[in-house]
């Protein structure tokens, strides 16, 4: 059973975390016991926040994911897959929980950022390279090439931008491959891999998050260039 499979994940993952953190309590590194008491609490509202997360994404955002994919490349036009999947993409990331964190922590460690113009900023790369990532299947480029030039460009713009700005970019890749985006994002990419290709071989949806991690990174350095 799914639900039982979930919750036993969630547990497994966070009970080391939990078992680790009283040891030290208890031994070289202890803190207030009203701190670790409140720690405690706290890890029983991530399990259930997560285990609610979790299944919300397995039995609502996946599926959604894969149907909106086959619908629009039923639609049979390349400029409209590009503004759904782009838009998506935009859409997910200002959503993702792992990006507003991030943000967040950008804004109180960086003077110049502002955490709402940052997560739209991250927001914008991920969603043009979505649209990249998929414009890639239909042009049958190979992934390689998109990665090896966005690196390129990226090391490029490193100099022409601020020291704290320049390391965020490269975090920010990072930020947007949280537990809300990644399973959606291949979930749109399996449906619209599945129609596109004629033995249904859904392996072209691999690589889509790889790419997407790209668009962060490039338009947090063009930010810095032109905010500098």
């Amino acid at each position: 059973m799914k639900v039982k499979s979930t919750l036993k994940e969630i547990i497994t993952g966070i009970l080391p975390v939990v078992i680790m953190i009283t040891i030290l309590q208890f031994t070289i590194t202890p803190v207030d016991i009203e701190l670790y008491i409140r720690f405690l609490w706290s890890t029983v509202f991530v399990i259930v926040g997560l285990f609610l997360f979790l299944l919300g994404i397995e039995y609502g955002f996946e599926q959604a994911g894969e149907s909106i994919g086959k619908a629009v490349v039923k639609s049979g036009k390349l400029r409209w897959i590009l503004f759904v999947t782009i838009l998506l993409g935009f859409g997910v990331t200002m959503l993702e929980p792992d990006v507003q964190v991030f943000s967040k922590q950008a804004e109180f460690m960086i003077e110049s950022v502002n955490a709402f113009q940052f997560q739209a900023v991250i927001a914008v790369g991920v969603g043009l390279f979505i649209g990249l990532a998929f414009l890639r299947i239909f042009l049958k480029i190979k992934m390689r090439y998109i990665i090896l030039l966005g690196y390129i460009l990226a090391f490029i713009l490193i100099p022409f931008c601020s020291i704290d700005l320049s390391s965020a970019a490269f975090d920010a890749g990072g930020a947007t491959t949280g537990a809300l985006t990644v399973p959606f994002m291949l979930s749109l990419a399996i449906g619209i891999s599945s129609m596109i290709s004629k033995d249904k071989n859904t392996s072209n949806s691999f690589g889509i998050i790889g790419i997407a991690s790209l668009g962060p990174i490039l338009s947090i350095l063009i930010m810095g260039v032109i905010t500098r």
